[in-house]
């Protein structure tokens, strides 16, 4: 392995934007966290600089999992101490502190490391959580008891609601609602790939 996901695209941006390339890249990802979700490890810190590149730049291995748990069950409580991952991939719901989360917030990282392969861009910027979680709100919408059952309980909704428009569905704010990586491998944008 001689480079992260994060040089790559810094390094060859255009060719890290070829739509078979990300599709690829995609993939292998979605392989990767499918496998260790089935055998019951979630991540907590998936993002670009911890996906790595083989020599020819064709093959990704999942990295770092010095923050990752062991799950004997699809949910489990945590408080936010337990959770120190990468703010610009942290999910809403462990920004709001919720003590319940699992394998979808490992989804909702791989949501973002997918905008940032398409746009070079990070898709929620920010140091802080707030900030974070204000970039998520507004660009997904702020969520109300309907979308997500309980979000009034994490969070002040005094907050001006956003139109809610959200169709990605790796970052849908609800993590109960969220695809597994099982369920995206199967979408029909991976018909036409072989497996890795």
């Amino acid at each position: 392995m001689k480079r992260d996901l994060k040089n790559y695209m810094d390094t060859f941006q255009e060719t890290a934007r070829m739509p078979d390339k990300i599709k690829s890249f995609l993939y292998q990802i979605l392989s990767g966290v499918a496998y260790f979700h089935a055998h019951k490890i979630l991540h907590r810190d998936l993002k670009p600089q911890n996906i790595l590149l083989d020599s020819e730049q064709k093959k990704l291995k999942l990295a770092d999992f010095g923050l990752s748990r062991t799950l004997d069950i699809p949910s489990i409580r945590y408080t936010r101490s337990d959770y120190l991952g990468t703010p610009s991939y942290k999910a809403p719901e462990l920004i709001l502190d919720s003590q319940n989360y699992t394998y979808a917030t490992d989804m909702w990282a791989v949501g973002c490391i997918f905008a940032e392969m398409v746009t070079q861009n990070l898709l929620f910027e920010g140091q802080l959580d707030f900030e974070i979680l204000g970039n998520i709100f507004s660009i997904l919408g702020t969520p109300d008891e309907i979308a997500w059952p309980g979000f009034t309980d994490l969070y002040d909704t005094d907050l001006k609601l956003f139109q809610h428009q959200n169709s990605k569905q790796m970052l849908v704010l609800n993590p109960d609602r969220r695809i597994t990586a099982l369920d995206a491998l199967k979408h029909q944008y991976f018909a036409d790939i072989e497996s890795v």
